[in-house]
């Protein structure tokens, strides 16, 4: 990479440094930074390493028999657990006692095992953009991902949430997917397994991702029947792919099987949650004042534009995005809580390593324009950086509810850093029990 590329980078791993500093109040306090659904995420650790028990899950369900079973899968555990085990190394006896896992050494240790990981997947990133695209696009591409989308949010105030692990094990992914494509040895072919189980296990939702892998320089018929036979010269590398990838998976299948007798079951059946495919909240997803993506993350307009672009000037990795962005719009909006509580829809978090590449795509072709274009693009390019760091900023004061917006609530407090007075009156709080059952308000 050219020093640009690495000036980027050091100035994020920096205002990274610094937000863990600035954020001592929080994670100093207990069940702050590991809090609501990081419970989920972090009790497989809690229960192994300091109950020594894993059916003494922290919020488990009870599945009988004296077992307790996790409705999510151990991925997050598995990529706290680096961090979480130095943190028990120094946290106090009393600590681990008192509030089991939640205390200011952990909370610590996972903040800063969060930046490095969100660190080193804007490094991979940063890599697999450079084999097409300038030094200074991809480094533009680094800055507007950081700090022009919800991710800033994720990676500053809600760390350990899986979206920004999952960004960045997705870019991993999609280096390793150019190196085995480019040289499929076995080396590369384990590595690749590897990653794909691990980003499946933290999240299985990103299974979606592998239909870009699949059509990886597909653009016709001619490039689909060349592909079969390249995956038909290769089967053992596949089948390679596919072993290490059950590597990682098989703790989840034995605890799975001791906990409920089933080698494959889905954990938030278990707490009645589930998707409704066949009414899709994709308008709303994408628009609505509670949370649309679009509306919060408006710089991913400047992403789905690419794709198009890709037709003529990336023919490779066209089919392969818009059949990924299409499938993950379509499953993520079916999920009964369509809105998920946050800021932004943080489900599409995951996916901006992959929107990367149309997003450089379309940076590309409109700072090729006459100045007009690119002074114009530069305005909104920076007011983007504006709006999202100014809203994050509203959802830290309440200005911006993390579930209830409306388009009176959200008008009233355009630019005003802190609430209206009687913005509780504006907002309109989803009914939950109905959303549950599919119902849409």
């Amino acid at each position: 990479m050219k020093p640009i590329n690495y000036i980027v980078l050091l100035f994020i791993a920096l205002f990274l440094s610094f937000t863990i500093i600035d954020s001592s109040h929080r994670w100093q306090k207990p069940n702050t930074i590991i809090a609501n659904d990081i419970i989920w995420y972090n009790s497989y650790l809690v229960a192994t390493v300091i109950k020594h028990d894993i059916n003494d899950l922290p919020w488990g369900i009870d599945v009988g028999n004296n077992k307790k079973v996790a409705k999510v899968s151990m991925g997050m555990a598995l990529l706290y657990s680096p961090f979480f085990f130095i943190a028990d190394v120094f946290a106090n006896p009393s600590d681990k006692g008192a509030d089991e896992g939640f205390s200011a050494p952990y909370q610590l240790a996972l903040f800063i095992g969060s930046m490095i990981y969100l660190l080193v997947g804007l490094f991979f990133l940063s890599k697999f953009l450079l084999n097409f695209y300038s030094n200074k696009i991809v480094a533009l591409t680094i800055i507007l991902l950081f700090f022009g989308t919800n991710l800033y949010a994720y990676a500053t105030l809600h760390p350990l949430m899986p979206h920004s692990y999952s960004f960045s094990l997705i870019a991993i992914f999609l280096y390793l997917s150019q190196k085995w494509h480019m040289n499929t040895n076995y080396r590369n072919s384990i590595l690749l397994g590897l990653i794909i189980g691990l980003f499946t296990l933290a999240r299985p939702a990103n299974t979606t991702v592998l239909i870009f892998f699949l059509f990886w320089n597909v653009y016709n018929w001619k490039s689909f029947r060349m592909k079969l036979i390249f995956y038909k010269e290769n089967y053992l590398k596949l089948l390679i792919v596919l072993i290490f990838f059950l590597v990682v998976w098989i703790p989840q299948i034995i605890y799975w099987n001791y906990t409920t007798g089933s080698f494959f079951i889905n954990g938030y059946n278990f707490s009645n949650e589930r998707a409704y495919f066949n009414n899709p909240q994709i308008i709303l997803g994408l628009f609505s004042y509670r949370n649309g993506w679009l509306l919060y993350t408006p710089l991913m307009f400047f992403a789905l534009f690419g794709i198009f672009i890709m037709f003529k000037k990336m023919k490779s990795f066209f089919l392969g995005s818009l059949l990924y962005i299409t499938l993950t719009i379509y499953l993520v909006l079916s999920w009964w809580c369509w809105w998920y509580s946050g800021f932004g829809n943080r489900a599409f978090v995951d996916s901006y390593s992959l929107l990367a590449i149309p997003l450089a795509c379309t940076l590309t072709y409109l700072f090729q324009r006459n100045i007009i274009i690119k002074i114009i693009t530069s305005i909104v390019l920076l007011f983007f950086i504006w709006l999202n760091i100014f809203q994050t900023a509203q959802s830290v004061t309440g200005a911006i509810n993390y579930t209830a917006m409306t388009k009176k609530a959200y008008w009233a407090n355009f630019g005003k850093l802190q609430p209206v007075p009687n913005l509780y009156y504006y907002l309109d709080f989803p009914d939950c029990d109905k959303a549950v059952k599919g119902i849409t308000d």
